[in-house]
């Protein structure tokens, strides 16, 4: 029996600790912590895998299979919030390419990815800050749900949200922000 295979349990060890090392580096992770990140990159791996070797996965094209990879991150518990910083650093591209391939994902994947999409809309929703000064509420909202969320405050018939000087700030009047939550299926919020 060759030497790996008799040896192949403390040989495996040493290189487990090897990847988790570049692993770790390539996330800008300490060594100690990337043990949850090695463990989420690998279980989407198994489920890539196993899809393809099924047949329920097959890619025409690097960009479908990118797109299906991040969605086996989200399948094996990345969430949208850590998506893009995450991407960006797995597949080695700049943060606005990994916005651009989780986008994609997300709208490719979305009826399978709709408890993530919403669990994000509600903590976004929930983020608004009621400011005082302006009378309005403001939060940031992500590209995966800005069209969605605008068209809800435009169907309420209620004054319309405006930008607060970047593309996915906004400011949002009460009545238009509770109408917003109830569509959602949110209950009202209370002014601070």
């Amino acid at each position: 029996m060759p030497r790996t295979a008799y040896h192949g349990v403390s040989e495996l060890n040493i290189r487990v600790e090897a990847d988790f090392e570049r692993l770790a580096k390539a996330l800008g992770l300490d060594v100690k912590r990337v043990g949850p990140t090695a463990e989420l990159i690998a279980r989407a791996g198994a489920r890539e895998a196993l899809a393809q070797a099924t047949g329920e996965a097959v890619f025409s094209s690097i960009s479908d299979l990118r797109s299906f990879r991040i969605f086996c991150l989200f399948t094996q518990g990345m969430t949208v919030d850590q998506a893009e910083d995450l991407v960006a650093r797995v597949f080695q591209v700049p943060l606005a390419t990994a916005k651009r391939l989780v986008d994609a994902a997300l709208a490719r994947y979305k009826i399978d990815l709709d408890a993530e999409i919403a669990a994000l809309e509600k903590r976004v929703l929930d983020s608004a800050i009621w400011l005082k000064k302006a009378e309005r509420w403001e939060m940031t909202i992500p590209p995966v749900l800005l069209v969605s969320i605008l068209d809800r405050a435009q169907r309420s018939n209620q004054p319309d949200p405006m930008r607060a000087g970047t593309a996915y700030v906004w400011r949002f009047p009460d009545e238009t922000y509770q109408a917003v939550r109830q569509a959602s299926g949110l209950s009202s919020r209370n002014k601070p």
